[in-house]
């Protein structure tokens, strides 16, 4: 393939990447992205670096991701929507980056860490589901474009993390191999949202008292902020009236959220925005087409129903009702194990 530029992050998975393509005779040059102040990933991503005896590129990327990533969570929140900075991190920060790095090093891949993999069909090029069904990322990339995929490469997509495991603690990286699984969102660095949302808004008024509604008006209780809430919620509710109350639905402009039960959640109609199709005529011809939402076990089972609207928008007939589809959220269509489109959730019903 020829030279191979592989995003390092100073964890378990990126180092195997690298060390995959390393071992399997490709040249290989890491890259690292310095995202927030804290430099502690670009120091690992380093000794990674220097371990595998390969050369180390570092991008700081620090506006891009406070506009891009850090900036759109603050402000979904304060929309009433539930963001997915990862998807939006990979699409518009990392991927786009890696695109531009190799074009102007003369790269033939770019590769990451990621549990996924490339099908390509027709001279298209897909994402694909990776082989370990618990870990695959392909949810978190669903939004890359053909010129990003045809270069992409992902050395742990027919991998299960054991034995990615393994074979870095063969490899002499123990204490990689043996780290936890890291959780959460990058930036806040333990801290809730929350606490999140008032550092970066500390005079913001959308964090005032405010009701909560039933789905017909009627009071039930009062919460402290509405951006401090997201849809399924039943944890941290103030309510006046007994029973078990999830939040159903965010209204920012009334400062209301609207409570209801678990039945309420469950929903068979999403419109999506922002959409990428990878070939239309496939796309809107399947009988095939599955839809895939956040969470293990929150996907309905069968085949969805789409249909284009205007400004890039569909609408979707679920095959059974999703629990819980949030505004802001991505959604994906799957054929098999081929990503063929995805959005983001602009509504559900």
């Amino acid at each position: 393939m020829g030279k191979i530029l592989v995003a390092l992050s100073g964890g378990l998975d990126s180092a195997a990447a690298a060390y995959l393509l390393k071992r399997d005779g490709h040249d290989v040059t890491g890259i690292t992205f310095r995202l927030t102040e804290d430099a502690g990933s670009v120091r690992e991503a380093a000794e990674v670096a220097d371990r595998l005896r390969i050369p180390l590129l570092t991008v700081d990327l620090r506006e891009t991701f406070r506009r891009e990533v850090i900036g759109y969570f603050a402000e979904s929140y304060l929309k009433g929507e539930t963001p997915a900075p990862c998807t939006r991190c990979n699409s518009l920060v990392k991927w786009k980056t890696l695109l531009a790095q190799a074009r102007e090093g003369g790269y033939a891949g770019i590769a990451t860490g990621h549990y996924a993999r490339i099908t390509v069909c027709d001279d298209l090029f897909y994402l694909t589901a990776g082989a370990d069904p618990v870990k695959d990322q392909s949810y978190y990339l669903w939004d890359l474009g053909q010129e990003v995929l045809q270069k992409a490469v992902f050395p742990l997509g027919a991998l299960r993390k054991s034995e990615v495991r393994s074979l870095m603690a063969a490899a002499g990286f123990e204490n990689l191999a043996a780290r936890p699984e890291s959780m959460g969102v990058c930036f806040l660095k333990g801290r809730s949202y929350a606490d999140f949302l008032l550092s970066r808004f500390p005079e913001s008024g959308r964090f005032a008292n405010g009701e909560i509604q039933n789905k017909y008006g009627k009071r039930l209780g009062t919460h402290t902020g509405y951006p401090f809430y997201t849809i399924g919620q039943k944890r941290g509710l103030t309510l006046d009236v007994p029973g078990n109350h999830h939040v159903i639905s965010v209204d920012p402009l009334h400062n209301r959220l609207i409570a209801g039960s678990r039945a309420d959640l469950y929903m068979d109609r999403l419109v999506l925005k922002e959409t990428r199709i990878v070939c239309p005529e496939e796309f809107f011809g399947s009988t095939a087409l599955e839809v895939r939402i956040r969470g293990v076990g929150l996907n309905p089972h069968g085949y969805c129903r789409v249909r284009a609207l205007a400004g890039n928008r569909l609408e979707v007939l679920l095959p059974e009702p999703a629990f819980a589809p949030a505004p802001g959220q991505p959604a994906l269509f799957r054929i098999g194990d081929r990503i063929v489109g995805g959005g983001w959730i602009a509504s559900a019903s």
